[in-house]
């Protein structure tokens, strides 16, 4: 079974403004002229009431935008992160908070997510 950031990545492909990359949590190339969003597994917790098997993870979405100038940049990754939100939401996946950040020379935001799994 593929690893549960690899789906999440998958399922989003499709409701992303194509050209976006979605990638695993490899470094960013900063010169990359498109929307990047790299998928980082955090935790894993078990759901008490649930059977076993099932539980949750944490997922750390992090969405850069490209451009030197960070005027141009921020106004971007502003639509950008409404966007990424509205897909997160079209899947039903949890969001708890979004920090604004720099990751590898970019501006961007980190997004916690949260998605539920199970061994099937």
């Amino acid at each position: 079974m593929p690893a549960p950031r690899k789906l999440l990545g998958a399922s989003l492909k499709p409701v992303l403004p194509r050209g976006w990359i979605i990638e695993g949590s490899g470094r960013v190339v900063a010169n990359v002229p498109t929307t990047i969003v790299r998928l980082q597994q955090l935790a894993v917790r078990k759901l008490a009431q649930a059977p076993a098997g099932k539980h949750e993870i944490d997922i750390r979405a992090t969405i850069t935008a490209p451009g030197e100038d960070t005027k141009i940049s921020e106004d971007k990754l502003d639509d950008d992160l409404l966007e990424f939100i509205i897909a997160l939401e079209s899947l039903h996946v949890r969001w708890s908070e979004c920090t604004k950040v720099i990751a590898d020379g970019r501006l961007g935001y980190d997004i916690t997510l949260t998605i539920l799994g199970s061994k099937e």
